[in-house]
Formats: C-alpha cells, structure tokens, sequence
C-alpha cells in the first residue's frame, strides 16, 4: 500500500489552515482547563497533560488525515464533537461561559475543510 501524498502548499486553502488554528485552540483550551481544574501545582500539570495526550491520541487514531484507522466524514464528525463538547463542559466547570462559547464557535470547521480520501482498491 502506497504512502499517503503529502499534500503541496497548492491543496492547502484557507479553511485547512482555519480548521487547523481551530484544532491548536481546542489542544490549548484543554491543557488550560486541565490547569485549572486541578487546583495547581503537580495535580494540574498531570492533568493537563493527561487530558492533551488523550485528546491526541484520539484524534490521531480516527481523525488525523494519515491515519490507517481514519474514519468516514461523520464518524470524524461525531468523535471531533465529543471531543469539543467534553471540552465545553470542562471549561464551562473551570472558567465560565465565555469559554465555551469560544469552543463551539470555531474548531467544528474543519468537517468541511478536507476531502475524502481515496481508499486504495
């Protein structure tokens, strides 16, 4: 099985790079209500840790555009939306409302922002 084409500076448009801004505000916006929920110190490193390397490796496994396992456009769709939506609620616990708001606005773009990938026959 031939490796996937990287895409070239060409196939990347403005709603790729907007969906990618909005993915590095969800990893962010994780770390930072893992930070706050842990009250500080060690707990809140550990936590914030923990909950970005979660939401990595889901992502990478059935989301990431190289991924063996990818799934199909809505299968990305629900797994992105758990992802913000936990996120939504840890942030609404730790840091109120505005939060939340920001997190529903912006990452979901990228459901439209990247082709199916051709499977190999």
């Amino acid at each position: 099985m031939p490796a996937p084409r990287s895409p070239s500076p060409a196939d990347v448009g403005a709603l790729a790079v907007a969906a990618f801004a909005g993915e590095l505000v969800l990893l962010v916006l994780v770390a930072v209500s893992g930070w706050r929920a842990g009250g500080g110190g060690l707990p809140s490193v550990l936590l914030s840790v923990a909950l970005v390397a979660a939401v990595v490796t889901v992502w990478g496994r059935w989301v990431a555009p190289r991924s063996p396992r990818r799934l199909g456009r809505w299968g990305r769709w629900r797994v992105v939306s758990a992802l913000v939506l936990a996120n939504v609620v840890l942030a609404a616990a730790t840091e109120g409302p505005v939060v939340p708001a920001v997190l529903l606005a912006g990452p979901m773009s990228w459901l439209f922002s990247r082709p199916e990938r051709a499977e190999p026959a």
